[in-house]
């Protein structure tokens, strides 16, 4: 394992402990009472829909974890797509620069920015936005680092999913 992505997955576990830590045990305001509801019935939310973020919420509402509710089960999903942004962004600025120090540095003032970081502890879709954006970034940085049709599919495959989130 090189250095980029063993630091990279470091920063994504310490950002999902302090989201873990600091999680909404229940619904808070704005949209997250819609998006719960629409998660645990796999309904439709006010436009554009969400449908990706609701299957994937969906499917986090369903986790057999003792102890909790399906609030705080729906608020780990944007816990985790927020830790796997930042380690994403991680990746991408460590490559972009050649310091994996750098893409650290970046990751962690991306995650524990205080808007990132009270996304990514509720319901709401910002933080599997978050992690598209930073997939089709790394996705960029790796088909213009060496243009394959391998990496070309990844970017459009990233491109794809972030069109069915928002």
């Amino acid at each position: 394992m090189d250095l980029d992505l063993l630091l990279s997955t470091a920063l994504s576990a310490v950002t999902l402990a302090a989201y873990v830590h600091t999680l909404c045990p229940g619904t808070p305001g704005g949209d997250a009472g819609e998006l719960l509801q629409v998660a645990l019935e796999l309904g439709i939310a006010h436009p554009p829909g969400y449908p990706l973020w609701t299957m994937m919420a969906h499917g986090f509402s369903r986790l057999p974890l003792r102890n909790t509710t399906a609030a705080w089960r729906v608020n780990l999903s944007s816990a985790v797509y927020g830790a796997l942004a930042a380690g994403t962004l991680s990746l991408g600025v460590g490559s972009w620069s050649g310091s994996p120090w750098a893409g650290v540095a970046a990751g962690g003032a991306f995650a524990f920015s205080p808007l990132v970081w009270e996304y990514s502890v509720q319901c709401e879709v910002f933080a599997l936005n978050n992690l598209l954006c930073a997939a089709m970034l790394l996705a960029l940085l790796r088909f213009d680092a060496r243009r394959t049709v391998g990496r070309a599919g990844a970017g459009a495959f990233a491109v794809g999913l972030a069109l069915s989130n928002q």
